[in-house]
């Protein structure tokens, strides 16, 4: 079973992609797909952020919550010829994903620890 979560960061990665490609595509002009794909980012990683559970887990959300706040900076930076700051946003997700995926394998559940606290 994939938890919302792993959902999530699997369309986050996935839309970034896709920002990064419009981005390179799109010369020197904000295309109308790479904004809409920033805004869809912006989304996704606002849901992320908001299911951060302080009580239950601070120290991992404090981590992440720190890690989102990357993220948020780097996406609201990209412009057209200048998406390598994606590229880093989009390793960092993609290895926290990884990261996810390795304790659901490791612990031998069905249903991994959440990386990012409900």
């Amino acid at each position: 079973m994939v938890d919302s979560c792993s959902l999530t960061l699997d369309r986050l990665v996935a839309t970034l992609l896709a920002a990064r490609t419009e981005l390179r595509a799109s010369g020197t002009d904000f295309s109308e797909a790479a904004r809409t794909l920033l805004g869809d980012g912006f989304a996704l990683l606002g849901a992320l952020y908001a299911r951060l559970d302080t009580g239950r887990h601070p120290e991992l959300a404090a981590h992440l919550d720190g890690l989102y706040e990357h993220c948020f900076c780097a996406i609201g930076e990209a412009r057209p010829g200048g998406a390598d700051r994606l590229e880093v946003v989009i390793a960092l997700l993609t290895n926290l994903r990884r990261a996810q995926h390795d304790a659901r394998a490791f612990r031998g559940q069905s249903r991994a620890p959440e990386l990012t606290p409900a």
